[in-house]
């Protein structure tokens, strides 16, 4: 699926270049879902349980459509233990899929395959599933979210 390079290398440049060509629309589908996550999580989670100036940079990174640079300052941000178990669940779902996609991009991880690339895409895609799936349960306990799972 990767093409080569003379040397006999991955062309990681040719690749990512092909899955921003051949996969232009759920590119721009995933970027509109992030930007809409990035915003609810300042809005809902990172208002009241993040330091003031990390939210800053956030939403100054975010109106920037700085998605790589959002990823990385999230990671990098303080995420209090008080915060309840939810919560935290939720910034590390909307961490781990803005990472894959990141990687599938090669912004952050430049050493894989097309294949690889495309599998990151799907798991941004179930990412932001999970991510959406706990802030529609924000607000509820930890065990009843395991119940409804079962």
């Amino acid at each position: 699926m990767s093409t080569q390079t003379r040397h006999g290398l991955i062309d990681h440049e040719g690749d990512i270049e092909r899955l921003k060509t051949h996969n232009a629309e759920q590119l721009a589908s995933l970027e509109s879902e992030f930007k809409n996550a990035s915003t609810e999580f300042l809005e809902r989670i990172a208002a009241t349980h993040m330091e003031a100036a990390d939210t800053q940079r956030l939403k100054s990174l975010l109106e920037l459509n700085d998605y790589p640079g959002f990823q990385l300052k999230l990671r990098n941000s303080t995420m209090p233990e008080r915060s309840g178990s939810v919560i935290r669940c939720a910034y590390w779902a909307l961490n781990d899929a803005m990472s894959f996609f990141a990687d599938a991009l090669g912004t952050t991880w430049r050493y894989m395959d097309l294949a690889d690339r495309i599998r990151y895409l799907g798991f941004a895609e179930d990412g932001l599933k999970g991510y959406r799936f706990l802030m529609s349960n924000l607000d509820t306990e930890p065990s009843e979210i395991l119940v409804s799972l079962v």
